[in-house]
């Protein structure tokens, strides 16, 4: 009996190391890719606060989030459709049919919208319109690409397309701007140019058009996947407006050089929330996976824990180099944007905790669940921001975004108990949370010695609560290098 029961912890034990084996291999192959894409917009801060005006960033901001509200509603959201079906496929002449139905719905919506702009344009005088036409179709048809390639599970594609994306906007910006005496317009070019560059890579290497085949198009397929995203749309809408909506009120009361000013604020929790996609891709392909499993509730428990601990962590670590990071990297005319980031940054963290969640939707095909919680958080946003933003300025829109997706994570933690059941270390959650709170408080003390003291005091915080994630990170190095260099010695030898 002894033996039988050291047998079945083996056993278990095994499992869960290969799932979070998995889990980190997974979110190391995201993090080379898609962590140098989100790095992007913190590299190019120097360049775009010393080159362009406060209004100049504020405007590229205001289309940024309008493309990212306009893309959903003309694509219904058929990506998460396609993705999720071709996860549950082996076969590949269904895969052909997946990927031609979501193409299908794909170029439908961007027809339409190509014929609304070109109305829209005779009522409206909309500066750059073209490259912003242009940017918005090239970016559809790359997260297109880029999500086939991760429904195929060819993920090592589709991060080395992040890594394209990322070096040919930092060239095209550095060319396009410090060369050719571009302004404004050079973010719309670089975009295009690294959109365009995604798709040919990825079209190279899988050859995705092949397989397409239009006449084999089932409309049960189509209706089948529109039904799966169609809810998910509604949740799209709203997660903008909890998200970004802010900048249209910010415009509204304060205009677009404080617009440019928040923009530049949010590059520097975009650090925090470049790692928070990565995981979230490796996360979603593993949450969808295990949802079956027997033992699903203790698999997301650890995995969520481990993933507070280290969000509220690293927010500890950045919190007190923000300040002098920005004098660094930011032009004087920009460096108001300091005062923002403290809100933001546990924005970003209940965000996170709040899309961790949202995978029980996605994983159980129940897509109209994200809905409820998405349209609390829209309007908690809206109706903070117009009424502290005449009274707080910008820092309405940051405590507002803050609080909103607070509220959102605390909904889903019990909506979403029918999918799955999270114990949360209630402890550790009380103890970081205060701790963040004591940083928040320090942060506008702007004191460089007291900044020293918490950077130091914040490293020591971060191994104590993620001793065991630092042990296995050192190991799979160690491992990895080991690995190489034996391969090395080997090779040498021979």
């Amino acid at each position: 009996m002894k033996q039988y029961r050291m047998d079945a912890f083996r056993h278990i034990k095994g499992i869960w190391m290969s799932r979070e084996k998995n889990l980190l291999k997974n979110t190391a192959i995201f993090m080379i890719g898609n962590f140098s894409s989100r790095f992007m917009g913190f590299l190019l801060l120097p360049l775009f606060t010393h080159y362009l005006t406060k209004s100049d960033l504020g405007y590229y901001d205001l289309v940024f989030v309008t493309v990212a509200i306009i893309i959903p509603v003309i694509t219904l959201q058929i990506n998460d459709a396609m993705y999720r079906y071709l996860l549950d496929t082996d076969s590949d002449v269904d895969a052909g049919r997946i990927i031609t139905s979501s193409f299908t719905v794909t170029v439908a919506g961007l027809a339409a919208c190509c014929v609304l702009f070109a109305v829209a344009l005779r009522f409206m005088n909309i500066p750059f319109s073209y490259p912003i036409l242009f940017y918005l179709i090239t970016l559809v048809l790359s997260g297109l690409w880029q999500q086939v390639a991760r429904g195929l599970k060819r993920n090592v594609a589709y991060s080395v397309s992040g890594i394209i994306f990322t070096a040919v906007t930092l060239i095209s910006n550095i060319v396009l701007i410090l060369f050719m005496d571009m302004k404004l317009e050079a973010l719309f070019y670089s975009n295009i140019a690294a959109s365009v560059s995604t798709v040919v890579y990825i079209e190279l290497n899988i050859h995705i058009l092949r397989k397409l085949n239009w006449s084999d198009r089932k409309p049960k397929l189509v209706k089948k996947l529109a039904a799966y995203s169609a809810p998910l749309l509604p949740n799209a809408l709203n997660w903008w407006v909890v998200s970004t909506c802010n900048r249209y009120i910010i415009n509204y009361f304060l205009g677009n050089d404080a617009n440019g000013i928040f923009a530049v604020s949010t590059k520097f929790p975009s650090l925090l929330m470049a790692f928070n996609s990565v995981f979230y891709l490796a996360w979603q392909e593993s949450a969808i996976e295990e949802y079956e499993s027997k033992d699903k509730n203790e698999f997301y428990t650890r995995m969520f824990n481990f993933y507070m601990k280290f969000q509220f962590c690293s927010m500890l670590v950045l919190l007190p180099v923000t300040r002098w990071g920005m004098t660094l990297i930011v032009d004087k005319s920009f460096i108001d944007a300091w005062r923002y980031v403290p809100f933001l940054y546990a924005g970003t963290v209940f965000m996170a905790f709040s899309t961790f969640y949202g995978t029980g939707y996605l994983s159980s095909k129940d897509t109209r669940g994200a809905f409820t919680t998405s349209v609390a958080g829209a309007g908690a946003n809206v109706l903070l921001n117009l009424v502290l933003t005449p009274v707080m300025g910008i820092q309405a829109a940051a405590l507002s975004s803050m609080l909103a997706f607070a509220g959102m994570w605390i909904l889903r933690i019990f909506q979403t108990r029918k999918y799955f059941s999270i114990r949360i270390d209630l402890r550790s959650l009380f103890a970081l949370m205060t701790l963040s709170g004591i940083y928040m408080v320090f942060y506008y003390f702007n004191n460089l010695i007291i900044d020293v003291i918490l950077a130091i005091v914040s490293i020591g915080v971060f191994y104590l609560f993620n001793r065991s994630l630092v042990v296995k990170a050192a190991g799979y190095i160690k491992n990895m290098l080991a690995s190489n260099s034996f391969k090395i010695r080997r090779a040498e030898g021979e």
